[in-house]
């Protein structure tokens, strides 16, 4: 089965960790949503030089194909089942980066979530899509006053052709790995990004999560 699956040049986690055993068991499952195994390694399989080659298509797949999904997590992450995330978001006793500012000339923060009850992006139907848009633009709508700024949907950015986020890079499609598990379907619908009036604050809607 591995060998009629993926390719023999394919070293990805998936390839080493689905035995035939484990696809026979773990093949008619699905997810509450719909999301099944051959979707979870789907872009593995059209694409051999994958590092990884699996993706979860809701929160409920970790726990579904949990047999295939535990030990590529602990391969990739070192992250055993049993072990909880620590945060320490007391910054205050490190030590400067660059006290002279001679090299350091911008930093960013970037925090990926998804939402609960909404498939993840390489899962979710295009209604689904724009519920989670409508959602996360109520709470731009109520951000502080040094966070307020506007909303740029991909596809009127697109149909521009003096738009300057064009010019930045805006917006990005995805690669072929994020097109084969289908984050990218339906593009670009209901996808955008807020942009506040300072450029130091910025929300993607349905990018590589919600």
């Amino acid at each position: 089965m591995k060998d009629q699956l993926f390719p023999d040049n394919s070293h990805s986690l998936v390839k080493k960790y689905l035995s035939k055993t484990l696809y026979d068991k773990l093949k008619n499952r699905k997810t509450t949503s719909g999301y099944t195994l051959n979707h979870a390694i789907r872009s593995g399989i059209i694409n051999p030089d994958s590092d990884i080659g699996i993706y979860a298509g809701d929160a409920e797949s970790y726990e579904t194909f949990s047999e295939l999904f535990n030990p590529i997590i602990n391969d990739y992450h070192t992250f055993t089942q049993g072990k909880h995330h620590t945060r320490d978001l007391a910054c205050s006793d490190l030590p400067a980066l660059d006290p002279e500012n001679k090299y350091i000339i911008s930093t960013r923060i970037r925090v990926a979530r998804n939402i609960d009850g909404f498939p993840f992006t390489t899962f979710i139907s295009a209604d689904q899509r724009y519920q989670v848009e409508q959602l996360i633009l109520k709470v731009t709508n109520n951000l502080p006053k040094n966070l307020q700024g506007d909303y740029f949907r991909f596809k009127d950015i697109l149909k521009s052709k003096t738009n300057s986020l064009k010019s930045n890079s805006f917006p990005k499609r995805g690669d072929r790995f994020q097109e084969a598990a289908g984050v990218t379907r339906d593009f670009p619908d209901s996808r955008g990004v807020f942009l506040a009036n300072n450029q130091k604050f910025m929300i993607w809607i349905n990018e590589e999560d919600h």
